[in-house]
């Protein structure tokens, strides 16, 4: 069939991929069965491409129809806009301009130029080559600076606009490389020698550019100009002088004259990782897309699984999204697959290096990249630095001054520092925390940054010093964590989670007073509590009570209720049991009666769930209020309330199970606790379901969503659903109640939790409902439904059907 004859007609845009396929493969001389063999396809599967009854195909899934059909450069764009759902002509290279007006003559000329050749396509960087031609070619400017951290693709990034910006600089686009210059002074010879200019006589080199350039249209990309910022006034003297000249300029920090418009390009974009992700989602990741492509280059029979995709998803994680990791990370396909480089990628410098000969030395590996800049720094700014590199976790002001070498204080401002440190991106600026800002090291910069502080004879004090920090962090937030500033006290924990985490490993591994680590899990447990880190907190917890070999501290006993806690949250009712009793031994032996509220109030949590002794419960209680009058503690009564509702609820005693559960609410209200507040809810919303009050019941679930939700303890917002499917089951909503379970489920087993003990007859009575409610094949799809859901949409589902 003639080209023509194969040529589709104008069709919708959903339509236009099918049509395309059709066409490329007709025009290849395949059948869809022989299309489908070459791609790894069914021919199912490419008779549904071609009618159009997959209209969004995989860019993995297309990168294999294009290797299948060997299309060339325009077929290739234009089958992959057309995946995307972009207007497209098949028959035109779309990956070039739009015919010029002025003429054939004009497009196919020889250009001046000395541009490298690119030998691989540019990967994930539509939008900012899209924005800085943009910015290059207004009337007011004359100086773009793209700056970025080492390795993340300023060079590749420059020269591919420099190429497509060819036709609109008529007398020459020209590349002038600085990486091999160590002097400001050659900065003036070395764009003369790329413009082809010949340094004689007497004249002053800054002449003879400024004289050659005069009203010329010419772009100029410098490359690399971190290290010489010295001459930074030479550029501004040519771009005052030169009207018609543009200057594309690559450097790790800005050059900082009047002319010029700063570009930060930032690592290639990953997906969320903590969310789950479809495939096809990671696939098409820029990140992932580079890799894929780089790696096939080298094996070109690369196997394009689920398995191989999501790892190598992880080797771009890992690596930052820096484009040069990724290149060289895709470098080891020869002799590991990818799951084996996320194994190895524990320690990243060493594993990504390079022999590849035509690499510049300083690429040779990331220590080689991340070298340059620090060689750049002053002394007091590389010691900061090192010391920064501490953080896994990021930090602001007060962090940063905690590990600052003391003698250097009086030097700069802690401000300059942190800010020097930006400008040669060697830290990040995050969003800032409540008005403060916060910084960050890129993983493969800050193991640099380790690599150098380890071998100073700083690293033991600067490992104090962050401990002490973490420290003053954690008893600020205890206290809190019980009241209506709960919230801000949370997020402040979480968002220095690593860096607690690392100075609870220094303790764990004897680097560190094992009292240290003891006081910041005494302190903070709750928010593991809330934030459902349940293993990782008993197992810190656990380790504290080893590493501290003695019962005689307070932190001792507090850290003896939470891990009994803690224990009870995973249903390991004997080893709660066995903590609990201990803690209460030691309170009672050192006259704590703080100590001795909580162990009973929670020992009457076990004596309902291990032994269902109700009677026995409501002593413990009884003596748990005693003391929280005493005290004064408004947090400790409402407790008691609570579980006092509780019990009276298992004795059928509803009306009075709704009078305590009422009034632990207004108490936890009061307290402004969220946690005890949405517990309560829940606990009431049961006592409701049992009366037959299913729609009151939903609304006391419903409501205890919100406040979970705040402080992030996914593990009861799955009680609270798991409550609600009770209520859809009740009111004749069986599928509802299916997705509720499910999304219920997927909570849980995000976090490891187990189904909370109290509620394990409501859930296991649910699911025997909707068993019998539902043909097998709906109740599958329901509960797979739900854990694909989020609990908000879900709850809006419930209400919309309880409406109808």
């Amino acid at each position: 069939m003639a080209p023509e004859a194969a040529r589709p007609t104008n069709h919708p845009l959903g339509d236009v991929f099918g049509e395309l396929l059709r066409v490329y493969r007709i025009e290849a001389g395949l059948s869809q069965e022989d299309l489908a063999e070459k791609a790894g396809l069914s021919r199912r599967g490419i008779s549904d491409l071609e009618r159009g009854v997959r209209r969004a195909p995989y860019l993995a899934t297309v990168r294999r129809l294009v290797l299948a059909l060997q299309l060339d450069r325009p077929r290739e764009v234009a089958l992959t806009r057309a995946a995307r759902g972009l207007p497209t002509d098949p028959t035109r290279d779309i990956s070039s301009p739009a015919p010029s007006p002025m003429g054939a003559e004009r497009r196919f000329r020889t250009l001046q130029n000395n541009l490298p050749r690119q030998r691989n396509r540019l990967i994930g960087r539509d939008t900012e080559l899209r924005q800085i031609r943009q910015l290059l070619l207004r009337d007011d400017v004359n100086l773009v600076t793209i700056t970025g951290a080492g390795g993340s693709g300023k060079t590749r990034l420059a020269l591919e606009l420099a190429h497509q910006l060819l036709e609109e600089f008529e007398d020459g686009v020209f590349f002038v490389p600085l990486a091999p210059v160590s002097e400001h002074a050659r900065v003036l010879p070395t764009i003369a020698h790329g413009l082809g200019l010949l340094d004689v006589g007497n004249r002053p080199l800054l002449e003879i550019v400024k004289s050659a350039l005069g009203e010329k249209r010419v772009l100029l990309l410098i490359d690399n100009f971190e290290h010489l910022r010295a001459a930074a006034v030479s550029i501004a003297d040519i771009l005052s002088s030169c009207g018609q000249i543009r200057m594309l300029i690559t450097s790790r920090a800005p050059l900082g004259v009047r002319e010029e418009h700063e570009f930060p390009l930032s690592p290639l974009a990953l997906v969320d990782s903590m969310r789950p992700q479809h495939v096809g989602v990671l696939a098409d990741c820029p990140s992932v897309v580079l890799f894929v492509e780089r790696a096939a280059a080298i094996q070109p029979e690369l196997e394009l699984s689920e398995d191989n995709i999501r790892a190598m998803f992880e080797v771009c994680r890992r690596v930052d999204g820096l484009p040069l990791g990724i290149e060289l990370a895709a470098a080891r396909i020869r002799v590991l697959s990818p799951q084996a480089m996320v194994a190895r990628l524990s320690s990243r410098l060493p594993f990504l290096s390079s022999d590849a000969l035509d690499r510049p030395p300083r690429h040779q590996t990331l220590r080689a990249t991340i070298s340059w800049s620090y060689d750049l720094l002053p002394e007091t700014d590389q010691n900061l630095f090192c010391r920064l590199a501490i953080f896994p976790g990021g930090f602001g002001f007060d962090a940063a001054e905690s590990v600052r070498k003391r003698p250097w204080d009086h030097e700069r401002d802690m401000l300059d520092n942190l800010s020097s440190l930006v400008e040669q991106n060697l830290l990040i600026r995050d969003a800032d925390l409540f008005g403060e800002p916060r910084f960050r090291m890129l993983e493969t910069i800050r193991e640099f940054g380790l690599d150098r502080l380890e071998m100073s004879a700083d690293l033991e004090s600067v490992r104090g010093c962050m401990a002490g920090w973490v420290l003053s962090i954690c008893n600020a937030a205890g206290p809190s964590l019980r009241t209506a500033e709960q919230l801000p006290w949370l997020a402040r924990l979480e968002r220095e989670h690593d860096n607690i985490r690392a100075v609870l490993g220094w303790t764990r591994d004897g680097l560190l007073d094992a009292s240290i680590g003891l006081r910041i899990c005494a302190m903070m447990w709750w928010f593991w509590h809330h934030h459902s880190y349940l293993t990782e907190a008993r197992r810190w917890l656990e380790g504290m009570l080893a590493a501290a070999g003695s019962d005689s501290g307070a932190d001792t006993r507090e850290v003896l209720i939470a891990v009994g806690v803690i224990a009870f949250n995973q249903s390991d009712d004997s080893a709660a049991a066995g903590y609990l009793e201990r803690a209460l031994a030691l309170g009672r032996q050192y006259g704590d009666q703080s100590t001795i509220a909580q162990a009973r109030l929670y020992q009457s949590v076990l004596a309902v769930s291990r032994e269902h002794d109700l009677d026995r419960s409501s002593t413990f209680l009884v003596e748990a209020e005693r003391i929280f009058d005493e005290t004064r503690d408004i947090w400790g009564i409402a407790m008691v309330r609570s579980r006092q509702a509780v019990v009276a609820r298992l004795r059928g005693a509803h009306a009075d199970s709704r009078q305590l559960g009422e009034e632990a609410i207004r108490l936890f209200r009061e307290t402004g606790d969220r946690f005890g507040l949405g517990h309560s809810l829940v606990g009431l919303g049961h006592n409701l379901l049992e009366i037959h009050q299913p729609e009151a019941a939903a609304k006391q679930f419903i409501a205890a969503v919100e406040p979970l939700r705040e402080i992030g303890n996914e593990w009861f917002v799955s009680r609270a659903l798991a409550g609600l499917a009770s209520s859809a089951i009740a009111l004749g909503r069986p599928e509802v109640a299916g997705n509720l379970l499910g999304c219920a489920d997927e909570l849980r087993e995000r976090i490891g939790a187990p189904v909370y003990g109290p509620d394990r007859a409501y859930y296991e009575r649910a699911l025997e409902s909707l068993s019998k409610s539902l043909q097998l094949a709906k109740f599958e799809s329901a509960i797979r439904e739900g854990h694909e859901a989020a609990p908000e949409d879900l709850i809006r589902w419930f209400r919309s059907s309880i409406a109808t």
